[in-house]
């Protein structure tokens, strides 16, 4: 079972070496076996069948797991579609924003939101609409390959984890207020449309999608987890993208790459979850820069990520302190003036 906040030293890392033994089994071999079969245009669609596999399976058994796999399998296609248009790309994501945020209040936020976050990429992907969706009969046979690969990929860990003795190790998230889900489900919904949109339209290939991406991760239903989740996210950011541009530049094409890019990536499995958060979003930024530096400048990737996060972290703030204002508000007409107002807010 997880860990409690006042595990020694000794206990977070037999705690790390059981998540990255279950993670090596659990998502690896699927994912290596995809990528040498239907190649590395498939890897984002596997790499996300295979991580919505393995969360909700680990947060809720088999057969959460399973569907959720399904679930994104079937969704998959319809992105890759959607992605042709802004406007029904953007619609796409309002409604998989209002499911997703509405699993908070059943306490699944966290494990259903990865697959909206490759819902997303896949919908925002200049790759995939390339490389999947040419119109000619290879392609549609390839993406059905892909989609089955994909499919096999979430399974994978459905089936391995019970075995491994990996199942609900993954917290349940507190339980949230009617309220707080319903504020959270507006906010989000609102703010990850309208920069899917701008993503779409407007900055497809200058890593848009970066944008709505941070706004899912760091937009919380607890209105204080948001604000610390901006400010974290903007300084893990900066840090991680500054490694990744020397790493990349110096390294450039060597196999020294590859092993930051496993380190970085064991790293992000033992900081999720724990806090500092920055410490999470460091490994996530040096792994995701490393991974698009054979293709994209270093530098201005890293410009482009720092950009990004910080504008997405600035809108989540703004959200907040909107947000804190009208229950402020709310909270004075409730005690307006007298015993009235008072005893009912009492009673509430």
């Amino acid at each position: 079972m997880t860990q409690t906040a006042t595990a020694g030293p000794s206990s977070r890392a037999r705690e790390f070496g059981k998540v990255a033994f279950v993670a090596t089994v659990g998502i690896w071999p699927p994912l290596i076996a995809g990528r040498l079969i239907l190649g590395p245009t498939a890897i984002t669609m596997l790499l996300f069948g295979t991580l919505v596999g393995f969360l909700n399976t680990a947060a809720a058994g088999r057969r959460l797991g399973a569907a959720a796999t399904i679930a994104f399998v079937l969704v998959a296609p319809v992105a890759l579609v959607a992605g042709q248009d802004p406007v029904a790309g953007t619609c796409l994501m309002a409604l998989g924003c209002l499911a997703v945020g509405t699993s908070a209040y059943w306490q699944r936020f966290s494990a259903f939101n990865v697959g909206l976050t490759g819902t997303l990429f896949i919908l925002a992907s200049p790759a995939a609409q390339a490389d999947l969706l040419d119109g000619g009969p290879a392609q549609s046979e390839y993406l059905l390959a892909v989609l089955f690969g994909t499919l096999l990929c979430g399974l994978w860990p459905v089936a391995i984890l019970p075995l491994m003795h990996f199942v609900k190790d993954i917290p349940l998230e507190a339980h949230h207020k009617k309220a707080d889900t319903f504020r959270y489900v507006v906010s989000v919904t609102i703010l990850v449309s309208a920069t899917t949109f701008y993503a779409l339209a407007f900055a497809r290939d200058s890593n848009g999608l970066w944008l709505p991406l941070t706004l899912l991760m760091v937009l919380q239903v607890a209105p204080d987890t948001t604000r610390h989740r901006a400010f974290q996210r903007v300084y893990g950011t900066i840090a991680g993208a500054l490694a990744s541009a020397v790493l990349a530049t110096v390294f450039h094409g060597t196999w020294v790459i590859a092993v930051v890019a496993v380190i970085a990536f064991f790293g992000l499995l033992a900081t999720m979850g724990h806090q500092p958060y920055s410490f999470y979003a460091f490994f996530l930024t040096v792994l995701v820069l490393l991974g698009v530096s054979a293709t994209e400048p270093p530098l201005e990737a890293s410009m482009q990520r720092i950009v990004y996060t910080v504008i997405g972290c600035a809108l989540a703030l703004t959200a907040y302190l909107i947000e804190r204002r009208l229950t402020a508000d709310h909270t004075r007409a409730a005690l307006n003036p007298g015993s009235v107002g008072s005893l009912a807010l009492r009673r509430a």
